[in-house]
Formats: structure tokens, C-alpha cells, sequence
């Protein structure tokens, strides 16, 4: 029920089709033991917070006074983190454009003032910078400069894709840093993906005034896509406000993307789009414009990858073997269909039988590579 609810708010604006749910849901939870603390933790988790207070808000739900101000109160104090951390962003920004290094930002920085209501309505774990290779040692020095240092963090190699997250306390808000040498780990990376590349087709948008600049509407959406669903088998599971990123962008920016270019180049987003109206439906008028495909309901929807080597084996109880296996061999077809990108047929039963045992064994000779090299 929970993990329905926040996947119902995982959106920046709601239709009727979604109140009419989120009211039937609580309105039955009522006559049950209902525990809005919990709810409220996993919305944090989530990183959706502020939208399950929107959303639940704009229901005819009255919600109960305690669970009403705890939300409120974590309103307010996203709203509070939100001003701090604009001011640091344009504080960084104005100090790298004085030295003359150019830069993209990257996900909520971003996506909080170009496609929500309120870039409150977006909390983040970390500030994610893209700049040209050849600047990162220069904008790292910056950073120095007005305050930032190094967070205490495991060793990150050259080859990693960011730097080491740099940590400044303002306001007694510690706020991350991530100066990003490459936009994703190089398992996902692409040609297009370098930084003149995306340079040359960034969009402009302005925080509280200060120009910025960030990756088009289309590559956005493909980047989106790819942090949030497509990471490494070792990264974290999705979070719904990955979700509510691809949703959000789609609904508000669909008439301004250009979906020939999305069709050509990242023909696998249509098949993912379509997957995340079983979480939270799409607008009609958006799902009938994009012609979605969303017949069919796979199964397990939302339910996230939970095997080796995201799990190790040892976290797997003795009695939780079968399905740990069952997990790692077989995970759920909502999943597979979102990470590799295939609804059905020939194609989808190679990824089954084929691509993803193959994933696995390149997960298995890296562990044993690794292994080896370090005894």
C-alpha cells in the first residue's frame, strides 16, 4: 500500500485519474492499522517528500493533524535547504565563470528549475557538476577557494566518472559537490556524452535570476533514464524520484522535445516511458500524443532488481536462498523491461535467456578480477 501511494505522487503535476486512486487508497486504509510515520520515512528515502505533501494535499482526504504537520514541517525545511543551496550553486557558478571554466549542471540542480513548479518540490543528495576534462583540477581548486573540502569518502580512481564529493557546511546545511569528469560511470557511457557534444545543444535556464546551463530536453530525458535506471548492478536501487524526474519532464516539456531525435537515437525511452504509467499514469492527453503502448501490465510493477551482486550472498538468510536466486537469475519482467529496454517477443526472451546471464558473468569475472589482483 505504501510503496503504492508514493508511486501514485511520483510526478510534479497530477490529473484527476490520480487524486481519485490516491483517495480510494486512503479512504480504505482508514479502517486499518495506518502508520503515517512510516509512510512519510519511505517518502523520504524516496527523495519525494514535498510531492506526497502536494499531492495528498490536492485530494479531498482529510489528513490526519500529526501526519498533516510532520509533512509541513518537512515542507518548510526542503523550501529553507532549497534557498541555501540555490545561493551556494550561483556562488559556484559565478566564481567558475570569472575563471572562465564552463559547465553543465546535471539532474535536481537542473531539473528543479526547468521542468517543477518549484525546485523545492526537488530535494538532493548532491550538487552534480559537468565540466570540460581539462577544468576539473581547476574547478576543484575553486571550490577550495570558497570553502569546500574533500568528504570523508572511499578512494575514487581516475577512471571515475566524478571526483571525490567536495563538503561545505552553510547555514548549517552541509551541501556535496560532485564535479563530474564524465556524465555517467563508464559502463553507460557514449559517444555523445562528451562535454563539447552535449555543449553544443544545452539549454539555458535561470536560477533566482543567475544564467545556467544544463544538457537539452533530450538528452536529459536519455540521461535521466540511465542514472536512474540503468546504473551499475551494485548501485542502488531506482528511487521514485527518478520517477517523478522522467514523469514530470515528459508531462510539462512533451510539446518541446523533439521526438524524432529521441526515436533515432534513444529508441529504447519509448518502451520505458510506457512502463512507468503502471506506477503513475500518464496525463491522457500526453499518453494518446506519444501514442504509449500500456495494454499490457507486466508483473511485479515497481518492484526493483534484489539479487547478486547488488546483494551479497551472504545478506541472503538461509531461508531466503530460492528467492535471492530467483532475484539474481529472474527478476521481475517491470524491471527487465525498464533496464534493458524491451517489452516483448524475440528480443525480449534473448535478454532473458541470454543478455542478462551475460551481465551477470561480466559482474562475476570483474568480482574475481578484483579479487585476485588485491591478494
Amino acid at each position: 500500500m505504501i510503496r503504492t501511494i508514493l508511486a501514485l505522487c511520483s510526478r510534479d503535476v497530477g490529473h484527476d485519474q490520480i487524486y481519485r486512486r490516491l483517495t480510494g487508497l486512503l479512504d480504505s486504509a482508514d479502517g486499518e492499522l495506518w502508520n503515517w510515520e512510516e509512510l512519510i520515512c519511505e517518502a523520504e528515502r524516496q527523495g519525494i517528500a514535498p510531492l506526497l505533501y502536494k499531492h495528498l494535499a490536492s485530494t479531498t482526504y482529510t489528513l490526519p493533524l500529526h501526519a498533516r504537520r510532520l509533512l509541513q514541517s518537512l515542507y518548510l525545511r526542503q523550501k529553507k535547504s532549497t534557498a541555501i543551496r540555490n545561493n551556494t550553486l550561483i556562488e559556484i557558478l559565478t566564481i567558475f565563470h570569472e575563471n572562465g571554466v564552463e559547465s553543465l549542471l546535471l539532474k535536481g540542480s537542473a531539473l528543479g528549475h526547468v521542468i517543477y513548479q518549484d525546485p523545492c518540490y526537488r530535494p538532493m543528495r548532491d550538487i552534480d557538476i559537468l565540466v570540460k576534462r581539462e577544468d576539473v583540477d581547476h574547478a576543484q581548486h575553486l571550490l577550495f577557494k570558497i570553502g569546500f573540502l574533500p568528504a570523508a569518502h572511499p578512494a575514487i580512481g581516475d577512471d571515475h566518472h566524478h571526483l571525490v564529493p567536495l563538503v561545505k557546511v552553510v547555514q548549517g546545511l552541509p551541501i556535496s559537490i560532485e564535479i563530474h569528469r564524465e556524465l555517467l560511470p563508464k559502463q553507460l557511457h557514449h559517444q555523445w556524452m562528451t562535454y563539447e557534444k552535449l555543449k553544443e545543444s544545452a539549454m539555458n535556464f535561470s536560477i533566482n535570476g543567475f544564467s545556467a546551463s544544463s544538457l537539452s530536453l533530450e538528452d536529459t530525458l536519455y540521461y535521466v533514464y540511465l542514472h536512474g535506471f540503468r546504473s551499475p548492478l551494485t548501485y542502488e536501487p531506482f528511487r521514485l524520484i527518478h520517477v517523478a524526474d522522467l514523469v514530470s519532464l515528459v508531462e510539462q516539456c512533451y510539446e518541446l522535445i523533439d521526438w524524432d531525435k529521441v526515436r533515432v537515437v534513444f529508441p529504447s525511452v519509448f518502451i520505458v516511458l510506457s512502463r512507468l504509467h503502471f506506477l503513475t499514469p500518464w496525463d491522457p492527453v500526453v499518453k494518446e500524443a506519444l501514442s504509449m503502448d500500456v495494454e499490457k501490465k507486466p508483473d511485479n510493477v515497481g518492484k526493483p532488481y534484489a539479487g547478486w551482486p547488488l546483494r551479497a550472498v551472504k545478506e541472503a538468510s538461509a531461508h531466503g536462498l530460492v528467492e535471492y536466486a530467483k532475484d539474481t537469475i529472474w527478476p521481475s519482467q517491470w524491471w527487465v523491461q525498464m533496464y534493458y529496454g524491451c517489452l516483448t517477443g524475440p528480443e525480449y526472451y534473448k535478454i532473458r535467456f541470454v543478455d542478462h546471464p551475460r551481465t551477470l558473468w561480466r559482474w562475476a569475472k570483474t568480482f574475481w578480477h578484483s579479487s585476485a589482483t588485491t591478494k
